[in-house]
């Protein structure tokens, strides 16, 4: 899941719930799931989703 343009660090609800919906009709019998523990890891992106690997082309800093 990709939040093009979002910069913050702070878990979004309405994206945890969209996950947890998922999760719940693909594994029906899985237990639990309002007790999972939710955290996030933030990753650049590009538009059409895959992640930006690697060394930048230009230097970012320094």
């Amino acid at each position: 899941m990709v939040d093009i343009g979002y910069d913050g660090d702070e878990l979004r609800e309405c994206r945890i719930q969209a996950l947890k919906n998922i999760v719940a009709r693909s594994f029906p019998e899985l237990e639990g799931l309002d007790e999972a523990e939710v955290w996030t890891g933030m990753r650049p992106s590009t538009p059409a989703g895959p992640p930006m690997l690697g060394a930048p082309a230009t230097p970012t800093c320094g």
